[in-house]
């Protein structure tokens, strides 16, 4: 959410790749999680959500 909250203000270049190895790190992370097959569609959304936010650190427009 910390990482989402920053995509709503202008970023500084250093700023914005320090965000992208940091949810880089988190999607590493959840790629290597088992989950039981009881959160199987929540563990989906979760990466769905991180490449969401994924493509708008890349995306050089931030307007809504």
């Amino acid at each position: 959410m910390i990482i989402e909250q920053n995509l709503l203000t202008q970023m500084e270049p250093d700023k914005r790749r320090a965000l992208l190895e940091e949810l880089d790190n988190i999607e590493e992370a959840v790629n290597r999680m088992k989950v039981p097959a009881s959160f199987v569609d929540q563990f989906y959304v979760l990466r769905g959500h991180i490449t969401f936010v994924h493509s708008r650190l890349m995306s050089d427009d931030h307007s809504h």
